[in-house]
C-alpha cells in the first residue's frame, strides 16, 4: 500500500531518526489492524488516547464518527496523514507484556526499536493496556467514549486516573470499600468491577472525589 505522508508536519519530538522509525512501523502495523478490530477497536482507540498525558490535537475533530463507522480503509487513511497520527497508531497496535519487564530486570534485556511503537513510548504502552483491562467486558461503550470526549481537559486528566487505579490497585485487600449510589450505578451501567470501581475511587483525597463524583455523574445522566 502506498503511503502519502505529510512531511511539512514538524514538531520538536518528531525529529528525523524519530520520523523515520515512525513512518518503519506504521507501514508494518498496517498489516497487524485486523487484530485490534477483532478485540474491540473503539476501546483501543480510548486507551490509547487516554494513557498520553499531553492529548493529541487530531482527536479534537470529528474522529468520533470515523472510529465507530470502523472502516479499516479509511482509518489507515486517516493515521497515514502525519507523523503524530502516526505515533498514536502504532501505540494503538503496540503490545505489553509483563514478562518483557522481568527479562530486563533479570537478564540485563534492553527493549529495542523492533519491540517498542516508538522512542520511549513503553510507559504510555503499559497505561494503555491498564485501561484494557478494566474495559475488557464493558457495555454501553459508545456512551462511556462520547461521554469522555465531551470532559473538559482538567475533567478527563482526573478520570484517566480514576480509570487506571481501578485497575493498579486491584490486589488482595482485607477490607473492600462498599460500592453504592453513582459507583454502583456506574459499574454496572458500564459492566466495570463494583470492587475496582471502589479502588479507584478511594485511591483520591475527599475534595478530589468530590470532583470525580460530578464527572461519574455526566456519565450516569447521559446530558452533556
Amino acid at each position: 500500500m502506498n503511503i502519502s505522508i505529510d512531511n511539512k508536519f514538524n514538531k520538536d519530538f518528531y525529529d528525523s531518526s524519530n520520523k523515520k522509525h515512525i513512518s518503519f512501523l506504521f507501514k508494518n502495523n498496517i498489516n497487524q489492524i485486523t487484530t485490534i478490530f477483532d478485540s474491540n477497536f473503539s476501546i483501543v482507540f480510548f486507551a490509547t488516547y487516554s494513557s498520553l498525558i499531553k492529548k493529541t490535537f487530531f482527536t479534537k475533530n470529528n474522529i468520533l464518527r470515523l472510529i465507530f463507522e470502523g472502516d479499516k480503509d479509511k482509518i489507515i487513511k486517516y493515521f497515514s496523514r502525519d507523523y503524530e497520527k502516526m505515533y498514536f497508531f502504532n501505540l494503538m497496535l503496540s503490545d505489553f507484556h509483563e514478562e518483557n519487564l522481568i527479562n530486563n530486570l533479570y537478564n540485563n534485556f534492553h527493549f529495542t526499536e523492533d519491540i517498542l511503537s516508538a522512542k520511549a513510548s513503553l510507559f504510555y504502552i503499559a497505561r494503555k493496556n491498564l485501561i484494557l483491562k478494566l474495559l475488557k467486558n464493558m457495555k454501553n461503550k459508545k456512551e462511556f467514549i462520547v461521554n469522555y470526549f465531551n470532559l473538559s481537559d482538567n475533567e478527563k486528566n482526573i478520570f484517566d486516573v480514576f480509570l487506571r487505579n481501578a485497575v493498579r490497585y486491584d490486589i488482595k485487600w482485607a477490607i473492600i470499600p462498599k460500592v453504592d449510589g453513582n459507583l454502583k450505578s456506574f459499574a454496572l451501567k458500564y459492566n466495570i468491577t463494583q470492587k475496582r470501581v471502589a479502588l479507584g475511587y478511594y485511591s483520591f483525597e475527599d475534595e478530589e472525589r468530590t470532583f470525580l463524583d460530578s464527572i461519574i455523574e455526566k456519565f450516569l445522566s447521559g446530558n452533556m
